[in-house]
C-alpha cells in the first residue's frame, strides 16, 4: 500500500467509500 499512500486521502476516499473513514483517518 506504498504506492495507493501517495494517492491523496481525498479521491481514494471517494473511490473507495467503503474504506473512506479508514484512508481518512491513515491520512489525518
Amino acid at each position: 500500500m506504498t504506492s495507493r499512500v501517495n494517492i491523496p486521502c481525498k479521491e481514494k476516499g471517494i473511490q473507495l467509500a467503503g474504506l473512506k473513514v479508514s484512508f481518512y483517518n491513515y491520512c489525518r
